[in-house]
């Protein structure tokens, strides 16, 4: 008699990557910092959405210069606005203020 019951397999969960060491915070924090009015001004007909993607990947590529894992611009960007709690509206609050100042 044959086994008609495959084996069914769950689905593969994404492994979840390792969190953002203080050294990438710190880099986020001054990349982010140099391109304030690029990456958290409103568009206008000088600042474009192309460039607002290139300075994303910008801070990337410096974040990924140093880290052990490869984050890509979507995972930045989310820990970005998590970090400091953006509001749209808001002025990044003190975090970003204090976190710049040395």
């Amino acid at each position: 008699m044959s086994d008609s019951h495959a084996e069914v397999q769950p689905p593969s969960k994404k492994r979840r990557a390792a969190n953002f060491s203080e050294e990438e915070l710190m880099i986020l924090i001054e990349e982010v910092a140099e391109r304030k009015a690029v990456l958290l001004g409103p568009l206008t007909s000088v600042v474009i959405n192309k460039d607002k993607e290139l300075a994303w990947k910008a801070v990337a590529e410096v974040i990924n210069s140093v880290g052990v894992v490869q984050r890509n611009v979507s995972d930045i960007k989310k820990k970005w606005f998590k970090t400091t709690n953006w509001n749209f509206g808001d002025t990044c609050g003190a975090y970003f203020t204090t976190a710049t100042v040395q």
